[in-house]
């Protein structure tokens, strides 16, 4: 046999027994570590679930347009500081100027309708003045119906149709008088 440290045997063994504890414990950090990225995971989940109930009830409450955020953890004050910014982005309304050209075109709409007066009263053998005023309230009329009407669908049919009759307008004076 050979000449064996008693010491050494004991160190060698407490070395094996620390190893097999210092495994032991790694395995049990992996496992913890792994536990607590499903909780966090989980609480992720939970806590989207509830932004995205949130970022639903903001369009349907603001109907505003929403950015789509893409694996992104963010807070409900994060989407509001955005939305507010949109908010400050989106252009003014000029109700000044608005109300100008209102007041401009109903006095367009009088000056054709006292002059289709006067035609009809006067001249009343012409009919090309009869026509070119009559369109012309016609598409002023339209023009101001869909300045003043907020609804977008109604709007738009109103501004087709003021284009329409302008368009009208500019082809009677071009090809027909």
């Amino acid at each position: 046999m050979k000449n064996i440290d008693v010491v050494d045997l004991f160190d060698e063994e407490l070395k094996k027994k620390q190893d097999k504890l210092d495994k032991k414990v790694e395995k049990m950090r992996i496992r913890e570590e792994k536990i607590k990225r499903k909780e966090e995971k989980k609480f992720e989940k939970e806590e989207d679930q509830g932004f995205n109930e949130y970022m639903k009830k903001l369009k349907q409450e603001r109907l505003v347009e929403i950015p789509n955020f893409k694996n992104d953890h963010i807070n409900i004050s994060s989407v509001e500081k955005i939305l507010n910014e949109k908010k400050s982005d989106e252009p003014k309304k000029h109700h000044v100027s608005t109300l100008l050209i209102i007041v401009l075109s109903i006095c367009l709409i009088v000056l054709s309708a006292d002059y289709i007066l006067y035609n009809a009263t006067i001249n009343y053998k012409n009919l090309k003045t009869l026509i070119t005023s009559s369109i012309l309230i016609v598409t002023v009329f339209f023009y101001i119906l869909s300045m003043l009407i907020k609804k977008d669908g109604v709007k738009r049919f109103f501004e087709v149709l003021s284009l329409l009759s302008f368009i009208g307008y500019i082809a009677y004076q071009l090809f027909i008088a």
